[in-house]
């Protein structure tokens, strides 16, 4: 694992500009539907201005309908990409083209993804459900509050950490079953341990950094236009971690 290099190693493609452009371009409808959305929430205490608000609305559902079909597409070059770097290091990054395989590499990770969110939900509801019955035998509902909330958070990042490495799992072959097999997933952590440890550090760090400059940006609203190349560029960096 060569962090250092993962910042760099597109470089050596002589059309990584155009592809990085090319992902943030698909990106964009994401950028622009939340810029409409600021604006919304900034009038929002006010009726009449609301009221002027009905194309802003419309443009801002469609932009985000827009922006979720668009991001399957990164989210499957960013699949392929990462498939591509485990098997052959040196490689350059693969082209913007069997769009057909993009999508549906990009709607595996999301479909994987929604499925772990269905489990932790149901694991949230049976805790609440077995809290609920028990608040009596808990000194009163604040005690059964407390214990509900901390247990929410030990299940997400439990269920975050096997869904990082459920998607690892599926990125070494891209087939949506591997989301599921436990075995290939177990061996990859075993085997792993240390590369999957620094992998999401590295990955929260850079989302973090992501997601603060893109906070600044969209602030500026002019200068949010460079969000989603951003992100594109931090594509490209997982990619290789």
């Amino acid at each position: 694992m060569n962090i250092g290099n993962a910042f760099t190693y597109f470089f050596k493609d002589n059309n990584w500009i155009k592809k990085l452009l090319i992902g943030g371009a698909l990106l964009l409808p994401v950028e622009i539907g939340n810029v409409l959305n600021q604006t919304l929430q900034s009038v929002k205490s006010s009726p009449t201005a609301m009221q002027d608000m009905g194309l802003v609305i419309i443009a801002a559902f469609i932009f985000a309908i827009t922006g979720v079909i668009t991001s399957l597409f990164v989210t499957g070059y960013f699949a392929v990409n990462t498939n591509l770097r485990i098997y052959k290091k040196d490689a350059i990054l693969p082209e913007w083209s069997n769009w057909k395989n993009l999508f549906l590499s990009g709607f595996k990770v999301f479909g994987g993804s929604f499925l772990y969110g269905v489990l932790y939900t149901i694991l949230l509801l049976i805790s609440f459900i077995i809290l609920g019955g028990l608040t009596g035998a808990l000194a009163g509902k604040n005690a059964a509050f407390l214990i509900l909330t901390v247990l929410s958070v030990i299940l997400f990042f439990i269920t975050l950490l096997f869904a990082s490495a459920a998607t690892i799992a599926f990125l070494t072959n891209l087939k949506f079953s591997s989301f599921f097999n436990f075995k290939l997933i177990s061996t990859i952590v075993k085997k792993n341990t240390v590369k999957y440890i620094i992998f999401l550090a590295s990955s929260a760090v850079l989302y973090g950094l992501a997601g603060l400059l893109g906070f600044l940006l969209l602030k500026t609203i002019v200068l949010a236009i460079f969000i989603p190349f951003i992100n594109m560029y931090i594509c490209f960096v997982i990619s290789e971690i």
